[in-house]
């Protein structure tokens, strides 16, 4: 009972921050193609342009990509989701969010370190979808 009040309340806190900060930080994996015909990066941003339009396939593979690599996908708009995970014995999350054709994270309590394997995951399960044409 007490993990689940605390996680709630992690949940809380991640959301009121999330939706009251305008502060994001949208990484890149240091390994990014610049070239790459899925999406590109924009220096300024510093988030993967997604050149998929289409919101359920995007979102999906954000989901996807997330579970794949230990992170609890919650949803939390119809564009974003609550990514949590224990990290060395303490509870991170992060935002991620899809809009004007970009997937940015959040810098909330998950390192760069968290957020740059979660970018990357991200990439390459949008690379699965656009090369099976799914």
């Amino acid at each position: 009972m007490k993990k689940l009040l605390s996680i709630a309340t992690i949940s809380v806190v991640t959301i009121i921050l999330g939706t009251g900060c305008g502060s994001s930080l949208g990484v890149l994996p240091s390994n990014a193609e610049e070239n790459s015909s899925i999406y590109k990066s924009e220096a300024s941003r510093g988030a993967l342009h997604v050149e998929s339009h289409n919101i359920e396939k995007v979102m999906h593979a954000i989901r996807t990509a997330g579970e794949n690599i230990g992170w609890k996908m919650t949803p939390f708009k119809i564009n974003e989701f609550i990514a949590e995970k224990t990290s060395d014995g303490k509870t991170v999350s992060t935002n991620v969010k899809f809009h004007n054709e970009y997937v940015t994270c959040s810098k909330d309590s998950a390192s760069e370190s968290d957020i740059e394997d979660l970018m990357s995951a991200i990439k390459k399960e949008l690379a699965k979808k656009s090369s099976s044409g799914h």
